[in-house]
Order: structure tokens, then sequence, then C-alpha cells
């Protein structure tokens, strides 16, 4: 007698039913990443215009305080040297007072005074300070001096840019500026001031050549 054999019925064969899951997380990476990106570039954006609304806010107020300059100075006196050839405007609570020599004193107290000095040439100017030395440029003088160079806080007008220095030892004793107009040379300097006070900035941005 031959033994029959069944086969046994096999399981179906597996046909990934785990594919979907890798379907769900590759979506959600994408929207993850997606979002992401979205939620940074609107951040930019808003650094951007948080950025720009404040320098416009700046801007607006730098009108509004130029404005009320405008104003203020509208009452200010005007003094003219027509031997010297230049002009500013000042406050009335200040003094102006000229000197024997010329020299031109604007002050409202003791320690805060303006003195405007005039010179026929940068060498009488560099002589003035430095005697029988060797400077023949205003650079040369406060480098032999020991001076020290600043940026000028105003845009003086004048036929050659304004150069600014402190004067004196151990950072300066005095703020000066040389403005040249042709044959004209202006020494400006803010008494015992290492930096200008802003009522002496407004009232030199208000100095230019007079005809």
């Amino acid at each position: 007698m031959e033994n029959e054999f069944q086969a046994e019925p096999q399981p179906p064969a597996q046909t990934g039913g785990k594919g979907w899951i890798g379907w769900v997380v590759g979506i959600a990476l994408v929207i993850l990443v997606g979002g992401g990106l979205f939620y940074y570039y609107q951040y930019i954006k808003i650094s951007e215009l948080n950025t720009k609304v404040s320098d416009l806010q700046s801007q607006v107020d730098q009108l509004n305080k130029a404005n009320e300059l405008s104003t203020s100075m509208a009452d200010w006196k005007t003094y003219t040297s027509s031997k010297f050839g230049f002009s500013f405007k000042y406050p009335d609570e200040y003094k102006l007072t000229v000197d024997s020599q010329d020299i031109v004193w604007l002050a409202n107290t003791d320690a805060n005074r303006i003195s405007f000095e005039h010179f026929v040439d940068d060498a009488a100017l560099i002589a003035s300070f430095s005697g029988n030395r060797q400077a023949k440029t205003i650079d040369q003088l406060i480098e032999n001096e020991g001076w020290t160079k600043v940026d000028l806080p105003i845009a003086l007008q004048g036929e050659e840019p304004a150069v600014a220095f402190l004067e004196g030892a151990a950072g300066g004793n005095n703020f000066d500026f040389v403005a040249n107009y042709g044959n004209k040379v202006i020494l400006i300097s803010s008494i015992g001031k290492n930096q200008l006070p802003d009522e002496q900035v407004q009232i030199l941005s208000t100095f230019q050549a007079a005809d």
C-alpha cells in the first residue's frame, strides 16, 4: 500500500504590510521639515521688518529733533566777523566777547567756552603751538605734540576737510578744530573738553564762511 502524503497548506506570503508605516513617517518628516523652513522664513522676514521699523523710527526721531532744533535756533543771535570772514549762531544765554588779539570768545559759564582764532595760514597756526619745532602740517603738529586726532562730530563747511584733535597731555584738555577757507585758517577750541557738549555741537554746526 502506497503512503500518501498530503501537502500542508502554506501561509500566505508577506506582502509588506508594514510599508504604510514608512510612508507615514516619510510624510511626517516632509511636513516637519517644510513647516520648520516656513517658520524660519517667517522669522527672518519678521526680523527684517522689525529692523526696517526700527530704522524708520530712528529717522523720524532725528527729523523731530532737527525740527525742534530748527525752531529753537530761529531765535539765536548771529555773529559775523567781517575782518576774518566767518559767522555762526549762538543762544542768547551765551556771552560773546572779542579780545585784544581778535580771538572771539563765546561762553555761558567759565567751564563752557568756545574760542575762534584766525591765522593767516597753517604755518602761523603751527608756530603758535610748536614755536621752532619742525612740523610742516597740522598732522605733523598733532604727532609732534603727542596729541590725539579724532573724528569730526560735525560737518564744518570749508574748502578743505576740517581736522579735529584733542590738545594736551593724557587725553586732551581742549577739543580743537582747524577749518580752512582758502587764505583763512580758523582754530576753534572747546576749552577744557574731551568731547563736545550737545549745545556746542549745535553752535558749531552753524559755523560757515562769510563773504
